[in-house]
């Protein structure tokens, strides 16, 4: 961040608006101190304001006589071919006395070498929309609306065996738990090992070989040794680091962290930060 920009003043004050019914026009006129009496009877849509930097709000397009964005947003004549290409991804959650609409109208790019970061407050749909790019939402309470592609796929039309092949071959996740992530039961290397062998049907030892390779990459302190150790065997940094290593076990297209490290040092975080980006710089992200 730039020093001379930083600020004490809390952006957004209040609560987050209440999803199952969220305030009229934009959400967060109720708490924006630029709000006008526009922002509560129309909702902003997305436009682009410089490049690579897009916005939904109603205040900029007035003040920065900004363009909305059309289907060829940020493209170009030489722009290499999108891995994950999504348009006005919806996902609503049914159960309760009314369908909970937890995404609405997503629209994001990603192409090779790029690096995409999805923020926002608690509760805003950031872990929703990764997770409905690899269909791990509870298939009878939550619908997937819009157009989800992932390196050639429509995710959405994916049966269930190919989306075994899908997870983890062509995108991969690195959950915000990894505590939880891992089996408990099982050995992490075993773990890792036998997600190799299943997207790529190569020998054990050469499984084992990946592994012990990736726990080197992502430092985890006697790598030989720690293969053999259960989860809760190891600490949360470590844990975190087994966690990237299993997500970039079967060189996918794609990988997504779901947050950055839960409950750790900010030197913590950024060394798992560091991990993700000489990984996906080296062989492990093709």
């Amino acid at each position: 961040m730039d020093p001379d920009r930083r600020t004490t003043e809390a952006p957004l004050f209040g609560d987050p608006p209440n999803p199952i019914d969220p305030p009229s026009g934009c959400r967060f006129h109720t708490r924006c101190k630029f709000a006008a009496p526009v922002c509560s009877a129309t909702a902003p849509v997305l436009a682009e304001i410089g490049p690579a930097h897009r916005v939904a709000c109603l205040m900029a397009c007035r003040t920065r006589g900004i363009r909305r964005l059309g289907r060829g947003r940020m493209s170009g004549t030489s722009a290499p071919t999108p891995i994950v290409d999504v348009e006005n991804l919806t996902v609503d959650f049914h159960g309760g006395p009314k369908p909970l609409r937890a995404v609405a109208g997503v629209d994001l790019t990603l192409r090779p070498g790029e690096v995409l970061a999805l923020l926002g407050e608690s509760g805003s749909g950031k872990s929703v929309t990764l997770r409905a790019l690899m269909r791990l939402l509870p298939e009878r309470r939550a619908v997937i609306g819009g157009n989800v592609t992932v390196d050639g796929h429509d995710v959405r039309a994916l049966s269930r065996r190919d989306l075994t092949a899908y997870r983890g071959r062509t995108i991969a996740m690195i959950f915000q738990e990894p505590g939880l992530a891992l089996d408990p039961v099982y050995r992490v290397g075993d773990q890792i090992t036998e997600a190799v062998i299943r997207h790529e049907g190569i020998s054990r030892s050469a499984a084992r070989d990946r592994a012990l390779k990736l726990f080197e990459r992502v430092r985890i302190p006697s790598a030989a040794k720690r293969l053999d150790n259960y989860a809760h065997e190891m600490s949360g940094g470590m844990r975190q680091r087994a966690m990237i290593a299993l997500a970039l076990a079967c060189r996918p297209r794609c990988c997504s962290p779901t947050s950055r490290p839960p409950r750790s040092t900010p030197p913590c975080r950024s060394r798992c930060c560091c991990c993700c980006a000489n990984c996906s710089a080296s062989s492990a992200l093709r």
